[in-house]
């Protein structure tokens, strides 16, 4: 309620807006979220931390793989050194069949973030996978749960490293 109050008096309250819009991806709400997202982008069209999450949401969401592409090459033109920027990138290539795009940008992603961000390591081990690289894949799956045993797709990761020994 406070923060709508301050967009009430300033709509173009950028940072106020994000706030909003994260807490409603915390809550679950990602077109709430996404609207907020939006807003932002309609006040400054660069501002990347908006382009890159509602990219990463219309990717997720099953939402316009183009409009995310474009969305997620703002944000990292804005922020080329910026590893989550790269990891949506990527991982939007990946969905779009752009393999070699996508294991470039997410092996950046994952040297940035030093090893260290499972749901990283799990796209680029999915990029591996897609393309045959049964050996890369695994690396990339185990090293995912040896820095996080249960992040959000710990579960995928265990399927995928079963797959690959079969």
């Amino acid at each position: 309620a406070q923060y709508q109050k301050v967009l009430t008096e300033n709509p173009k309250a950028i940072q106020v807006q994000m706030l909003v819009a994260t807490m409603y991806e915390l809550k679950g709400e990602k077109e709430k979220a996404n609207g907020y997202y939006q807003k932002i982008l309609d006040i400054n069209k660069n501002f990347a931390p908006a382009a890159n999450n509602l990219a990463w949401n219309y990717a997720e969401s099953g939402g316009n793989l183009d409009i995310a592409l474009g969305l997620a090459q703002r944000a990292r033109e804005t922020n080329p050194n910026e590893p989550s920027y790269a990891d949506t990138l990527g991982w939007i290539y990946y969905k779009k069949g752009a393999d070699g795009t996508a294991i470039g940008l997410l092996k950046e992603s994952t040297e940035l973030f030093k090893n260290s961000n499972p749901t990283v390591l799990y796209h680029l081990g999915r990029a591996y996978q897609k393309t045959g690289q049964k050996s890369l894949a695994e690396d990339a799956f185990q090293k995912a749960l040896a820095s996080n045993q249960s992040f959000a797709a710990a579960k995928e990761v265990r399927k995928a490293l079963q797959e690959l020994a079969n």
